[in-house]
């Protein structure tokens, strides 16, 4: 896919999240977060290695269940676009153009959702997933889906039921891809996403109210929708409180509470769950290392241990948990990484470190974040806005002390110390820009 449409969906994403003032009690949360890696010691592990692995495996799996049209089967050998979907967040994730896996007959997930779009028009809620997933390869959803997916969804809204389409879940799908694509969302829809969560903190299939019908799954979807719409502060700490409370005695999360207290996690669910801690700023670490016992020896993941049969849906979700990436997944920028002239230092810097002294240890990245750049970090939205460390600090060949985290370019400006623009952030769009300008 054209290299420009990926940036103009990055960058109309990120606009959306520059209009938006960091909320004082996400900061709050995130600083106590942090705090609490501080004062944590944690010895460096193959955990990042472990991840790694098993999502290579999955997707090395996934790659075997495709079908002749290039779509995926959540059960049987019936193409599905939902499960198709899954399968396009889960390449994505992993940093693979999902354009580019193809099935013996030459067909790509994307030429069997184009194919089915014009099929969607009355389903808005899965044009939004189906949507999402060009977003997620880079695609235009108006215009390169073979029809205009984000039309299809903002026509669907019900105006007595302040959904797009039928169910909490659809609506949900339907509202991200429109934050993904930084449309007009009806003012009525994000209210329905906020007036429908339960007492316990939980969202339900339906969006009912009733008490106990919420579920792990719904919640932890709304709760990346409303990260993404930076809404909802106390509504996504709630959802988070909740998801805590379904997580069973292996850190594996429940799909609902009503086997408790004998809770019974599985793969779909604690995978969804990782993604709202991740969106929401919150350590998913303990269930990492639980989903990761879901995995087959053969790559795929299954359901629960009284179901170890291997699982489309459980193996998509898993991988974009396991790479840390909540909804929406937007393509990795491939294009721009000529790896032939990567800095040294920049490759060494990369390396897993070691616990430093005074600093944040992050064991899932095996990255430090330590001085101004771990008090910049705190202060300015932490996990949620930069994501974690993926290198240490280091002096680029320009001669500037930097520090790469997922979302972000840390600088150190000594000639400007005692400022508030010490440390700043670089112009990654721009030299991005020039990069993909240049013949």
């Amino acid at each position: 896919m054209p290299a420009a449409t990926s940036r103009r969906y990055r960058e109309d994403y990120l606009r959306m999240i520059a209009r938006n003032t960091i909320k004082p009690l996400r900061l709050f949360v995130l600083a106590a977060l942090l705090l609490a890696f501080a004062f944590t010691a944690v010895a460096p592990t193959s955990a990042d290695e472990t991840r790694t692995g098993a999502i290579d495996a999955a997707v090395e799996w996934l790659r075997n269940q495709q079908l002749a049209d290039g779509a995926f089967s959540a059960f049987g050998d019936e193409s599905d676009p939902g499960a198709t979907a899954d399968v396009v967040f889960a390449l994505a994730a992993a940093g693979i153009d999902p354009a580019t896996v193809t099935s013996a007959a030459g067909s790509s997930p994307l030429d069997y959702l184009s194919a089915s779009a014009e099929s969607l028009a009355e389903t808005p809620g899965l044009a939004g997933k189906v949507a999402l997933a060009f977003i997620a390869s880079g695609a235009d959803p108006r215009a390169g889906s073979g029809a205009n997916l984000i039309e299809t969804v903002e026509t669907g809204f019900n105006t007595n039921t302040g959904m797009y389409g039928e169910g909490l879940t659809n609506h949900t799908y339907a509202v991200l891809a429109l934050a993904a694509t930084d449309s007009e969302i009806e003012p009525a829809a994000i209210d329905t996403l906020l007036s429908t969560q339960i007492s316990d903190g939980s969202w339900g299939f339906t969006g009912a109210t009733t008490e106990g019908t919420g579920d792990s799954n719904t919640t932890a979807l709304v709760i990346q929708a409303l990260a993404a719409l930076k809404t909802g502060d106390d509504a996504i700490s709630e959802g988070i409180e909740y998801l805590r409370t379904l997580a069973d005695e292996n850190g594996a999360i429940a799909y609902d509470a009503s086997t408790a207290p004998d809770l019974i996690g599985d793969a779909n669910s604690t995978a969804v769950a990782i993604q709202a801690f991740v969106a929401a700023g919150e350590d998913p670490s303990g269930m990492i290392e639980a989903l990761t016992t879901f995995q087959n020896e053969n790559g795929a993941f299954f359901w629960q241990a009284e179901f170890p049969d291997d699982s489309l849906l459980a193996t998509a979700q898993a991988v974009p948990a396991l790479a840390l990436v909540p909804l929406p997944v937007f393509p990795a920028e491939t294009d721009a990484q000529d790896t032939s002239g990567v800095d040294a230092a920049l490759s060494v810097a990369r390396q897993p470190a070691e616990q430093a002294a005074d600093c944040v240890y992050f064991e899932i990245t095996q990255h430090n974040a330590c001085g101004l750049f771990a008090e910049f970090w705190t202060a300015n939205g932490g996990l949620m806005i930069f994501g974690y460390p993926m290198t240490e600090e280091f002096v680029d060949e320009s001669g500037m002390t930097v520090q790469y985290f997922e979302r972000a370019r840390f600088e150190w400006h000594p000639d400007l110390s005692g400022t508030p623009y010490e440390v700043l952030l670089g112009r990654l769009g721009a030299e991005h820009i020039d990069h993909a300008d240049q013949p």
